[in-house]
């Protein structure tokens, strides 16, 4: 088992999730510049910062609890397992930020983002989560 403890490694893939949601978002946008990298950077770590709140209570609100039910039912075991469980969860998550946040009617460009941001958000945290906590915790306890 790693010395770092699963609530730093929590924290820490939220961070990372966090990045990869606001890079798709300047992707989606149109913002990149990449002729401007250090603009681009600061961009991209100042949208972290914003989306960090955002991710951290979804994966709290909807991860966690799917992870437990997947756990449960066993399908914890490989990161496509988990990448799916994450794509969905962070879709539905995503979806249900704008639904609470947004200012216009919900549509299927609202539906779109939701899955672009959030599910790829869900899926790079769903693999991160397998390599960092599922895959550590099996091969300290192979017998499980």
């Amino acid at each position: 088992m790693s010395k770092v403890p699963v609530a730093i490694r929590f924290l820490l893939i939220n961070l990372l999730a966090s990045i990869s949601v606001a890079m798709v978002g300047i992707v989606y946008q149109g913002d990149a510049d990449v002729t401007l990298g250090v603009s681009v950077l600061k961009y991209v770590l100042g949208l972290s910062v914003i989306y960090f709140p955002f991710v951290f209570v979804s994966s709290v609100v909807i991860g966690i609890p799917s992870l437990l039910l997947f756990r449960k039912m066993n399908w914890n075991g490989t990161p496509a397992k988990l990448a799916i469980l994450g794509g969905v969860a962070g879709t539905l998550a995503c979806f249900l930020i704008f639904a609470i946040f947004a200012e216009t009617n919900l549509s299927i460009e609202l539906l779109s983002i939701s899955a672009l941001a959030g599910g790829i958000g869900g899926i790079i945290s769903g693999v991160l989560w397998w390599l960092f906590v599922e895959n550590l915790e099996t091969e300290a306890n192979p017998n499980a």
